[in-house]
């Protein structure tokens, strides 16, 4: 079994692109069908506890 296929089917992925964001191993949120860096950047800016 290819290791990308597993980790995807570890988190459940449903949708390409995912993001999957993980605190100490653990997902604490996730982001599907992401179109753009700005919302990545806003998301991570706001997991981080930066305005």
């Amino acid at each position: 079994m290819n290791w990308l296929y597993m980790v995807a089917q570890s988190f459940e992925v449903l949708n390409i692109p995912t993001l999957v964001y993980l605190k100490r191993g653990r997902e604490v949120e996730r982001q599907n069908l992401v179109r753009r860096k700005e919302d990545v950047e806003e998301r991570l800016k706001r997991l981080l506890g930066h305005r």
